[in-house]
């Protein structure tokens, strides 16, 4: 079955924000969010509440483990401070129903525990209100809210001030062009596989800069596909440069026996000493453009600029399906907001 946010809203009581795909409200008196994550099939829960003594029992990540055991959606549980984090599988029977009764038995073990409801940031058991940062959810008292916003302020300028790691930017896309050069020199024939095998290369090469590099900008982002574009369209040369030494070689005895009867016509002559002229793939390389012209050559002709055409499209596909997450994150401001029911 389909998991349906309707559904599940009303089987648990809470409010759904859209903009963060987020549940949230209370579970038995605790403040809970429930971020959902469609193509993981998850929803991330986290629920907030203080110890006994602000320390958690020793015995708490045992008991987590007993938690997992008894109930097969928690794929995982922890805890950061004074919340407790959860992975939850969306299965694929009665989604919501399953899932409510989920979230009902991680409430009871907080209660359980002796948890109390407070605010996530100094502990605080009254005056607090569900708050977003982004997609992730915290209870805040009045105390602590400006103190927050003052803190992501900082952080927005922190970021705004961060430059990329010139040497780990370069280096993301030279190794994520070296990863196209040799997909598509393997793929060159099934120039449609070269979307999957250039994507492939353009994605490896956004996440090396971003670990590398520290922040993807613009200009990293046109470089690295350039570089990938280079690359698909030298590995097509190089590809139809050897094909073409491979037929001139298979085709030399031939040739040059030919060559050796004087009444062939010039014409013919030609041709022979073409194929004897280009043996190697060095030497098809520098006068590739001309014997693409020779009929001989038809079908590599073809093969390239089917290649060409892939290649180009998947690259440029590959660098707009690619580059967008990563520099919506560069870009990204922290903000608190309150959540709003959709």
């Amino acid at each position: 079955m389909v998991f349906r946010i309707e559904e599940f809203a009303a089987n648990t009581g809470l409010q759904y924000d859209k903009k963060a795909k987020t549940f949230w409200g209370t579970a038995k008196d605790y403040p809970v969010f429930l971020h959902y994550e469609r193509r993981r099939s998850s929803l991330i829960l986290s629920l907030t509440g203080k110890f006994p003594g602000d320390a958690a029992p020793p015995e708490l990540t045992q008991q987590f483990e007993d938690l997992k055991k008894r109930d097969p959606l928690i794929l995982s549980i922890g805890r950061q401070e004074r919340r407790l984090i959860a992975q939850l599988l969306i299965p694929a029977q009665n989604p919501a129903q399953a899932l409510a009764e989920t979230l009902s038995r991680i409430a009871e073990f907080a209660r359980q525990q002796k948890m109390t409801p407070c605010c996530a940031i100094c502990g605080r058991t009254e005056n607090y209100a569900p708050y977003l940062v982004h997609t992730d959810g915290y209870p805040i008292c009045g105390h602590c809210k400006g103190n927050v916003e003052a803190n992501l302020e900082a952080e927005n300028q922190r970021r705004d001030q961060r430059k990329g790691r010139l040497p780990g930017l370069i280096l993301g896309a030279v190794i994520g062009a070296a990863l196209v050069f040799g997909t598509t020199w393997m793929a060159a024939g099934h120039n449609r596989i070269s979307i999957l095998t250039a994507v492939g290369g353009v994605m490896l090469g956004m996440l090396l800069m971003q670990k590398l590099g520290k922040k993807v900008t613009v200009p990293a982002a046109v470089l690295c596909s350039v570089l990938c574009l280079i690359a698909s369209v030298s590995a097509l040369f190089l590809h139809s440069a050897n094909e073409i030494a491979k037929v001139n070689r298979k085709n030399y005895d031939f040739a040059a026996k030919v060559l050796e009867i004087t009444e062939t016509e010039p014409g013919e002559q030609d041709v022979f000493r073409t194929i004897t002229a280009h043996q190697t793939i060095g030497a098809c390389l520098r006068d590739l453009p001309e014997l693409l012209e020779n009929e001989m050559y038809a079908p590599v002709k073809r093969d390239l600029k089917d290649g060409l055409f892939w290649g180009f499209l998947s690259v440029l596909g590959g660098t707009a399906f690619c580059a967008y997450p990563y520099l919506s994150e560069s870009r990204r401001r922290f903000a608190l907001r309150k959540p709003v029911a959709s």
